[in-house]
């Protein structure tokens, strides 16, 4: 792209080269971590041996669902993750006391109390209208009696009393309705939501400087790894990339199902990046990006184009395509070198074979035409041929006049 924000469709796609060259390939895949693996990773007092080693094959190819309800404890800070089992069973009834208590502080207060305590109506009203639109295309919230959309308003109102600064954000519905079918047990679901928003508070602070943190992170990753598509997002004013704030805010919760929503989600846990959301968000703009620049898209077209791909997402060509860019870029540390050298390799090979077909088109007009000159050398012999048999031809014919004559006579 030139300094005018013109795109130049015709530029060298080294990300194509890239993955076309199979550069990005990783080793074979790892099998999800299973409960008996699980088990196995505990010593006698049930304390885990290597809670490194459970990270690593987690972030790799996930953990089977069975064994996320225990696990998810650990990643979400309920559980400690070097706590033995009697420690966790003594943990277990202090959450819940705590949960229990927290929980009677605000629904304990009067109407009389109430109608003082504006913000904590404003609160709960916010809270009682999102949680009827929650997920209700889902079985465990379609019921307006379900125990599920009960415990949605409880552990949201609790929440909002337990971080009053920061209170109850549009949002945080959508992140918990993850989490209450896995736990099904309110104090569980309350502490692990607790667990989650830690990591997100800035995300859900006032102007959600997590968000756009995150967003000029995602424009610097993708200058570096699609200079070609950079060019394109800025050519039509993309680069603030406000069609990927949903992504960050929710963690690709409206992208995928929940099945894979909770793949997903548990892949960023326990990954040693912590920005590790970033590649997810990058592998999903490199697999759509032929079909933005294809069909030009402006910025409000990439804005819908994006928002129609709810639930339309393969999350394991994303997680694949994530876990490749991740090892190329920054675990190995690899570059453009050699797909520009691919590149300028390949321009050299076509501009050779052009100069050799310029050469054999070239002979082969010369052939036709030294074709044409012996047609035309045939024609003038036999022109010639023609003209000295005409005058045998007639000489003939004044021989045979003659003697015809004679034998009358």
């Amino acid at each position: 792209m030139d300094d005018t924000g013109h795109f130049d469709a015709d530029a060298p796609d080294y990300f194509k080269l890239l993955r076309s060259s199979g550069a990005l390939s990783l080793p074979s895949e790892q099998t999800p971590l299973s409960l008996h693996d699980w088990e196995s990773a505990m010593d006698e007092q049930g304390r885990l041996t290597d809670p490194e080693s459970i990270k690593e094959r987690v972030s790799k190819a996930g953990m089977e669902e069975a064994l996320r309800p225990i696990l998810w404890k650990y990643f979400l800070g309920y559980y400690p993750w070097d706590s033995t089992l009697e420690e966790r069973k003594k943990l277990e009834e202090k959450q819940k006391e705590r949960y229990t208590r927290l929980k009677t502080h605000w629904s304990s207060i009067s109407n009389a109390q109430l109608s003082s305590f504006s913000e904590w109506r404003s609160q709960q009203s916010q809270i009682e209208k999102d949680v009827v639109r929650t997920d209700r295309d889902l079985e465990w919230f379609q019921d307006d009696q379900s125990p599920y959309l009960l415990q949605l308003n409880n552990i949201l109102c609790s929440y909002a009393w337990f971080n009053w600064d920061l209170g109850y954000v549009q949002g945080m519905n959508d992140i918990l309705a993850i989490l209450i079918p896995l736990f099904g047990e309110e104090h569980v679901s309350f502490w692990c939501f607790a667990g989650k928003m830690k990591r997100m508070l800035d995300l859900f602070e006032n102007n959600q400087p997590g968000v756009q943190r995150l967003l000029t992170l995602l424009v610097d990753l993708i200058k570096r790894v699609d200079p070609l598509f950079y060019s394109y997002l800025r050519s039509v004013n993309g680069t603030h990339m406000f069609f990927c704030f949903r992504w960050f805010l929710l963690y690709f919760k409206r992208e995928f199902t929940v099945e894979q929503t909770q793949r997903v989600w548990e892949m960023i846990w326990a990954h040693p990046d912590p920005d590790y959301v970033l590649w997810i968000a990058l592998a999903i703009m490199l697999i759509h990006r032929d079909t933005i620049i294809s069909n030009k898209m402006c910025f409000e077209d990439i804005l819908r184009y994006m928002s129609s791909l709810s639930n339309q997402l393969d999350h394991s060509e994303v997680i694949q395509l994530s876990q490749e860019l991740y090892h190329y870029f920054h675990v190995a540390g690899g570059n453009y070198d050699s797909a520009i050298e691919e590149y300028n390799r390949k321009l050299s090979e076509n501009k050779d074979k052009g100069q050799e077909n310029k050469k054999l088109s070239e002979s082969k007009e010369e052939i036709k035409e030294e074709g044409k000159e012996e047609k035309k050398d045939e024609r003038q012999e036999k022109i010639l041929e023609s003209q000295v048999e005409e005058p045998k031809k007639e000489e003939a014919t004044e021989e045979e006049t003659k003697l015809e004559s004679t034998d009358t006579k």
